[in-house]
């Protein structure tokens, strides 16, 4: 597992009391959002030259300067995301398909966290909130009338995560 990831999925770990199953999950939450939003390519640059950049496919402007404050809040109660010097510049810069797949991995982690009012990170962990419901919730940013074919995306994503991969990674 990558460096920057593992290191805050063991502080939310830490913090919200999880077993290694749990933080597992997160990780599986990680990889599967990836794949609905860029088929997990780091690099990603929205069709259509929409906003979304990257892995999973943060928006330009205002997403990408929420998640800088994220992690500047995140930091104060979990501790310092070992992110280089180089990912932290790119994400300044607002582009998340700059910054390292290992950094974006972490970054998404530590929006989610800090985006949620409660503990719904440590429930998605625990496996007491579905992961497309997780992702509806807090992670897709689209409008309320888009959200049944965004639901209806994300089976039909997962069908093919599962045909894919199995369904194990």
């Amino acid at each position: 597992m990558s460096n920057v990831k593992q290191a805050v999925l063991t502080q939310i770990g830490e913090r919200k009391g999880l077993k290694s199953e749990q933080v597992g999950r997160l990780d599986a939450a990680l990889r599967r959002v990836a794949f609905a939003e860029s088929k997990g390519d780091a690099t990603a640059v929205q069709e259509s030259g929409g906003p979304g950049r990257g892995k999973y496919q943060h928006e330009l402007g205002a997403s990408t300067e929420a998640l800088s404050q994220r992690l500047k809040n995140y930091e104060k109660v979990y501790g310092e995301v070992p992110l280089s010097d180089v990912d932290r510049k790119a994400l300044e810069e607002g582009d998340m398909s700059k910054v390292s797949e290992d950094a974006q991995d972490a970054l998404t982690l530590v929006g989610w966290v800090m985006k949620t009012p409660g503990d719904e990170v440590g429930e998605l962990a625990r496996g007491n909130y579905k992961m497309g419901q997780f992702w509806l919730d807090y992670h897709w940013a689209g409008a309320e009338e888009d959200r049944q074919a965004k639901k209806e995306q994300w089976v039909r994503e997962m069908r093919d995560y599962q045909r894919i991969y199995g369904g194990v990674r």
